[in-house]
């Protein structure tokens, strides 16, 4: 469930005007992240094959996605939950 959502926001923010406050809201979210969780998220949502993170990086590949999927909802609801 975090998958599909995290990767259809970050496709959304990837293919929308650059200075709109939620695609700004995302770059945010994605710098403070680990760098390899928010490479591997940006590089599933502009359609990457993850056969090559199999052969290159992992085969561990769709936890990786899952773990930092979940990293980058949490972030967001954090956003949206917030008072200020």
């Amino acid at each position: 469930m975090y998958k599909e959502r995290a990767i259809a926001i970050i496709q959304a923010a990837l293919y929308s005007d650059p200075m709109m406050d939620e695609v700004i809201m995302v770059k945010e979210i994605l710098a403070r992240m680990p760098l390899q969780y928010s490479t591997l998220l940006v590089s599933v949502a502009a359609g990457v094959p993850m056969q090559l993170y199999r052969n290159f990086v992992s085969y561990k590949v769709l936890t990786h996605i899952k773990d930092a999927a979940e990293l980058f909802i949490t972030e967001i609801e954090k956003v949206y939950a917030s008072t200020e």
